[in-house]
């Protein structure tokens, strides 16, 4: 018998050879395969096979969301791959359990990582930090719109295992999977050394920090069809730090296709020139070398580094320990400081960021733009007071939120007797202050300058603005709806726990309030994930900005309302002339309480 001459045996050789093809590209994977039948918590990555776990939320006991934690989406970027762009990580056969957090990136604790109070100021964190975590519900459901959050913290601090950024609640009750990721921070992750350049325009850039948040955005778009995600629809989001880095997603022609809508939180479009960053790492590299006796001055150190060129510079500063690098007093850096900022590099983030999306030269997908109304409360109490960042982190920590004692003080101190005497004479005037640097510091550029620029090009700009401030006296005179405080809402993380700085907003008097608006904010974000419109019929009408009617929705309690007209701000209280301002608003929620349908 020939074989040519059989149809069935032609049909087994085909489909033999079509196995083996597959095989041999690595596409198939029948243990694997089989194990994800059995077993939903099993999923494949480009990489190989992980492992997740049932999760409650912050505030829940119910399992209803799969979460993967800890998942490599490039190698660890140490020895030679530091400050270099992110590789792919080493692939793996066995089946990788990830139901733990990935470490922070190389940082300095402070209160706004977390309490432990008695390490503030010391190294936190790993230079292994590139990790991911998957949030998705627990069903069967595919095809499902994906929120990307990128944590803040000045470039500098942070990390997504902190319990604001959980992102169990926010994947059940929106119905969404939720990833959040770890990236370079400070010296580690914005280092333009000039001295590291070896004609490869992504290592030259100086914005790894950038080029991860890219790397886990590629990750997605390769893997998230595996845990139920929608690639196709994709919704990056960030606040303070991360809503800069939305911007330079936004701006950075490397990042094109990889999402479809932004949402950045009380952060702009905030770059500056390369030179500023070559600058800084220079003088951290010239007080190393004298520090090791290289120089005796930093005017000698630019000598000796010029001698040695930059492949001896290279390997002089890649051996040197994370610790050497931060401890020499440039390393990390304070808010919004030296080495975390994010550089025009001419490639990855080709030019200043606002002017780019003043000349169009951006993606252009329906974007959120925010701040809250009283951010920079989360900072003031520190230059008003005489205690250190530990003091405020003891007093968080062991404060009774439900039954403070702040005149004898729940660790013997009170609030009012810590305020610097040569400042207590502004303490009158501490709400206006508070506002009026609000809006200059983020408002009018983050929001009013992107949004006035952006919307020139595109109708789908939407804006609002946070005012909560429903905390228990005087914690709402002291922080009101300071920077960040948008972000459990957003989410529905309420976080009692002894372990983060806004656990004294949320006793038990303020549920209502924060349930009430935490429900209306998740429901306009998940419709903005879903349509690119915040919209939907049963919430109040949020209108789109534009460059004459700036509107903006208000998310306050009892009533949220949409704002077309400028807010007012003063250095007096005008608060009876906003209250006119609003009640002459046919839109305004808070006065005629009707609801208006979507587009």
């Amino acid at each position: 018998m020939r074989i040519s001459g059989s149809r069935t045996s032609k049909r087994y050789i085909c489909a033999a050879l079509v196995v083996l093809l597959l095989a041999g590209m690595g596409v198939l994977a029948a243990p694997l395969q089989a194990a994800r039948a059995d077993d939903p918590l099993v999923r494949n990555t480009k990489y190989g096979p992980v492992k997740g776990k049932p999760v409650t939320g912050v505030e829940t006991a119910e399992e209803k969301v799969w979460a993967w934690l800890g998942v490599p989406y490039a190698k660890p970027p140490v020895g030679e791959l530091r400050w270099r762009a992110p590789q792919d990580p080493d692939p793996w056969a066995e089946t990788r359990v990830t139901d733990q957090f990935g470490p922070g990136a190389t940082q300095f604790n402070n209160m706004f990582v977390n309490l432990d109070y008695e390490t503030y100021g010391q190294l936190y964190g790993n230079e292994d930090c590139l990790y991911l975590n998957v949030w998705r519900p627990r069903t069967t459901q595919t095809n499902l719109p994906v929120l990307f959050w990128i944590h803040g913290g000045a470039n500098a601090w942070g990390e997504s295992a902190t319990r604001m950024y959980d992102g169990a609640n926010f994947a059940a009750r929106s119905n969404m999977v939720f990833v959040s990721l770890n990236y370079r921070l400070g010296t580690m992750g914005w280092f333009a050394s000039p001295y590291l350049r070896t004609g490869d325009k992504l290592d030259d850039s100086g914005n790894y920090g950038a080029l991860d948040i890219i790397k886990a955005l590629k990750w997605v778009n390769e893997n998230i069809a595996n845990f139920g995600g929608n690639p196709g629809n994709v919704t990056i989001a960030g606040q303070s730090a991360g809503g800069i880095n939305v911007h330079s997603m936004l701006v950075s022609p490397l990042a094109k296709g990889l999402f479809h809508r932004a949402i950045a939180m009380s952060g702009g479009p905030l770059s500056v020139p390369r030179i500023i960053g070559e600058s800084s790492a220079n003088s951290l590299l010239y007080k190393l070398l004298v520090k090791d006796g290289y120089a005796a001055d930093e005017s000698g150190a630019k000598q000796v580094a010029d001698e040695w060129g930059n492949t001896k510079v290279a390997q002089y500063l890649r051996g040197k320990s994370a610790a050497e690098l931060y401890g020499s007093g440039d390393g990390g850096g304070g808010f919004m400081s030296g080495t975390a900022m994010v550089y025009d590099d001419g490639y990855v983030i080709p030019m200043q960021m606002l002017l780019a999306e003043s000349l169009g030269l951006y993606t252009k997908v329906p974007t959120i733009l925010s701040s809250t109304y009283e951010e920079l409360k989360l900072f003031l109490p520190l230059t008003f007071s005489t205690w250190s960042e530990s003091d405020f982190g003891k007093i968080a920590k062991e404060m009774d939120i439900d039954s403070p004692q702040f005149d004898n003080g729940d660790t013997g101190i009170d609030f009012m007797s810590a305020v610097d005497p040569a400042l207590q004479p502004l303490i009158p005037g501490y709400n206006a202050l508070a506002r009026s640097l609000s809006f200059a510091v983020f408002r009018a550029a983050g929001v009013i300058g992107a949004a006035t620029a952006m919307s020139t090009y595109q109708r789908n700009i939407y804006s609002f603005n946070f005012k909560w401030d429903d905390e228990p006296k005087p914690i709402d005179f002291l922080f009101g709806s300071a920077h960040a405080l948008d972000i459990p809402f957003m989410f529905h993380n309420f976080d009692e726990s002894d372990n983060q700085i806004v656990r004294v907003m949320w006793p038990e008097s303020t549920r209502a309030s924060r349930e009430q608006l935490a429900n209306l904010m998740m429901k306009y974000v998940a419709n903005f994930c879903r349509t690119g419109n915040p919209n939907s019929w049963g919430l109040p009408y949020w209108g789109r900005w534009s460059p004459l009617v700036q509107n903006t929705m208000i998310f306050d309690t009892p009533y949220s309302y949409l704002n077309p007209l400028p807010t007012v701000y003063s250095p007096t209280d005008l608060t009876g002339l906003e209250w006119l301002l609003e009640a002459m608003n046919p839109y305004s929620m808070k006065y005629f309480g009707f609801p208006m349908p979507g587009i």
